[in-house]
C-alpha cells in the first residue's frame, strides 16, 4: 500500500510540473513581443532582429510560422503600420477551414500560400478614427484592407488578388 502512495505522490508531482510548464509557455505565447525594423530588413515574424528604431507586434497569433502564411507585402504593410501608427496587436491569421461570417464563401484566413490574411489591432488608441487612418495609409496595396467599428474593433489586410475595400 505504501508503495502505491509513492506511485501516486510520483505522478501528481509530475502532472503538477508540466502543468506549470503549460502555464509559463502560455504566459510566454500572449506576451510575446516579436520586433520588426521599422525600415528596410527583416520580416515581421524575426525572432532576433535588433534595431534602434523597432516596433512591437504583439499577440498569440505572432509566430513565425502563421505569419509566413501571409505574403511578404502583408508583413511589410504590417511593419510600416507599427512603424507610422505605433505597436500593433495581431489577433489572427491563418484559420483552417475559415469563412467569411454568414456566408459559405471561403475566407483569405483559411489560406496558408501567401495570400493568407491578417486582423490586427492597435495597441494604443485602438479607436474607429484611426483604424480608418490606417485603411487609408493601407490604400495602395493590392489585396483586401477592411476595418470594423461595432463589435469587433480590428484591421483586415490579405494577400488577394482583389483590392477589396470595406467598413463594418
Amino acid at each position: 500500500m505504501q508503495r502505491n502512495n509513492i506511485y501516486v505522490g510520483i505522478v501528481i508531482a509530475v502532472g503538477i510540473t508540466i502543468f506549470i510548464a503549460c502555464m509559463l509557455f502560455i504566459v510566454h505565447t500572449l506576451s510575446l513581443s516579436v520586433k520588426a525594423h521599422a525600415e528596410g530588413g527583416g520580416n515581421v515574424g524575426d525572432w532576433g532582429s535588433s534595431s534602434t528604431s523597432t516596433v512591437a507586434l504583439t499577440g498569440p497569433a505572432v509566430s513565425g510560422s502563421r505569419l509566413n502564411c501571409t505574403s511578404g507585402a502583408v508583413r511589410e504593410r504590417l511593419r510600416a503600420v507599427a512603424a507610422k501608427f505605433g505597436p500593433i496587436r495581431v489577433i489572427s491569421t491563418y484559420r483552417r477551414g475559415a469563412t467569411i461570417r454568414n456566408t459559405r464563401r471561403p475566407s483569405y484566413h483559411r489560406y496558408c500560400n501567401g495570400t493568407g490574411a491578417v486582423d490586427f489591432a492597435l495597441v494604443n488608441n485602438n479607436t474607429c478614427a484611426r483604424r480608418r487612418a490606417v485603411a487609408r495609409f493601407l490604400s495602395g496595396h493590392n489585396g483586401g484592407v477592411g476595418y470594423y467599428c461595432g463589435r469587433h474593433r480590428h484591421v483586415h489586410i490579405d494577400g488577394g488578388r482583389r483590392r477589396a475595400r470595406w467598413v463594418n
